[in-house]
């Protein structure tokens, strides 16, 4: 009994040692774009408002509402 410890003992040892010895990883490439400061919207939708609150059920085209900003300046 003793005898077949020490052999199952040794022999994980070796194991270990060979799985230890495997190659480093390799090391990736360095991914510039993310550090640049003028890459800000890729793969990024255009903002769209989904909801405009009415002050009222009268006003028809929310450019006429009083709640309505355009940022656009058209």
């Amino acid at each position: 009994m003793i005898q077949s410890s020490k052999y199952i003992n040794i022999i994980l040892v070796i194991i270990g040692i060979y799985v230890c010895n495997k190659q480093p990883l390799q090391p990736v490439a360095e991914q510039k774009k993310y550090f640049n400061h003028q890459i800000f919207e890729e793969n990024k939708l255009s903002p769209r408002a989904t909801f405009f609150g009415f002050e009222s059920e009268k006003i028809k085209h929310k450019e006429k509402s009083k709640r309505f900003l355009n940022l656009n300046e058209d």
